[in-house]
């Protein structure tokens, strides 16, 4: 395969087709291109919403305790509110310079451009590569690249909490939730292409591995 190439086949998703059919494989245009999904907005202000409620729920109790001299608890409770509130408003604001960002993964023959890491990894520069899934299918795919570098891991971007909270700074985690193009073929795109490329290719993993 050329890296010039301007398609690509990859194995259709468990159920589409019989086995035996030669539409088995899914064809698939390069460059691909996925951006932001409708799911990303409804998401992000899913979890906006969370996170002002937990806030203002938290503050009342707090409030409340201070006010009126109730039990300890009270308070307690209040912050365990506040607490709450962190990774919900982390994920939507996360989603929110997503959506700024306009396009947020460039899949091609020569290697993949994530926005969102603001970086761009040729396929050279990889080492490994892993399908990270869950019951529901892909969310992720971990890269492992030949040589240390400035890693911009996000905990709040949905996939990206299949990474181990420690910084890898030879593991990249490329989410593949919440953009226009289906996981799987995404996952399958880049593992192919990779693949094709000399780099290792591991099997599906669980995505909290290494915890």
């Amino acid at each position: 395969m050329s890296i010039f190439d301007t398609t690509l086949h990859i194995p259709a998703e468990a159920g589409l087709f019989d086995a035996g059919s030669s539409r088995a494989l899914h064809r698939v245009s390069l460059p691909m291109v996925a951006r932001p999904s409708w799911r990303m907005v409804v998401v992000a202000v899913l979890a906006a919403a969370i996170a002002v409620a937990a806030l203002c729920v938290g503050i009342a109790f707090i409030l409340s305790a201070l006010r009126h001299g109730d039990n300890p608890v009270t308070i307690l409770v209040g912050l365990v509110c506040v607490m709450t509130m962190i990774m919900p408003a982390g994920v939507a604001l996360t989603l929110c310079f997503d959506l700024r960002r306009g396009s947020c993964l460039t899949i091609d023959g020569t290697g993949l451009h994530d926005t969102r890491l603001s970086e761009a990894l040729p396929w050279t520069a990889v080492a490994e590569a892993e399908i990270l899934t869950t019951g529901a299918g892909p969310c992720a795919v971990r890269l492992i690249l030949r040589e240390e570098g400035a890693s911009r891991f996000n905990p709040c971007r949905p996939g990206g909490w299949s990474a181990a909270w420690r910084e890898r700074r030879r593991e990249r985690i490329v989410a593949l939730l919440l953009l226009e193009r289906r996981p799987y073929v995404l996952a399958q795109t880049i593992v192919a292409l990779a693949a094709r490329a000399g780099v290792h290719v591991g099997p599906s993993v669980a995505p909290f591995r290494g915890f």
